[in-house]
Parts: C-alpha cells; sequence; structure tokens
C-alpha cells in the first residue's frame, strides 16, 4: 500500500474573526479546533506535524497545538493523508498497459 499526502488550510485567523465572541468563549472554540485536530491526527487522516504561518507572517513547524500558537496563527497547513492500494508507479505501469 502507497501513503501520499495532501496539504490543505485552516485559515484560523479568517475563521475566529467572524465570532465576536467573549474570550471565554473564544478560547472554548480554539480547544475544539485543537480536540478535533487531534482526532484527525490519531486516526491517522492527517500527519502529527503542523506547518503553521503566524499572523507576523513567519513559518514554523510544531507537532503539538496550543491555545496560544492558534491565537498567534494566520493559517495552519494540515498534510493529510491519501492511502492507496497501489503506488503511483504501479497504476502508470497499469495504465501503460491499456493503452
Amino acid at each position: 500500500m502507497s501513503t501520499l499526502s495532501l496539504q490543505k488550510q485552516l485559515h484560523v485567523q479568517k475563521f475566529l474573526e467572524q465570532f465576536n465572541l467573549s474570550n471565554k468563549k473564544q478560547t472554548y472554540i480554539k480547544r475544539l479546533i485543537i480536540k478535533s485536530i487531534q482526532e484527525l491526527v490519531d486516526k491517522r487522516i492527517i500527519k502529527p506535524v503542523f506547518k503553521i504561518t503566524r499572523k507576523d507572517g513567519s513559518l514554523i513547524v510544531k507537532k503539538n497545538l496550543t491555545s496560544k500558537l492558534i491565537t498567534n496563527s494566520k493559517v495552519i497547513y494540515l498534510e493529510e493523508i491519501l492511502y492507496y492500494k497501489y503506488s503511483l508507479n504501479q497504476f502508470i505501469n497499469q495504465l501503460e498497459s491499456i493503452v
């Protein structure tokens, strides 16, 4: 079985800006985001490494997300894990044999 990945973007800053919430409720939403992402990691749907563009424009890589990190983030890049029964080379070979 072959494994490939596909990058997805979570625009955290835009998402959180659309709500006019108290700090307590924003913290709760950030914890829900962290919990949801961790569930995806646990189920091996995404990789346990996150590339993050911070509000100041810098790029960092982290293995764990925190509420404070989400507060300072603009975009979180998630790597989706895609499982294939055959490798891409096997797939191309099959296509070539048909043509």
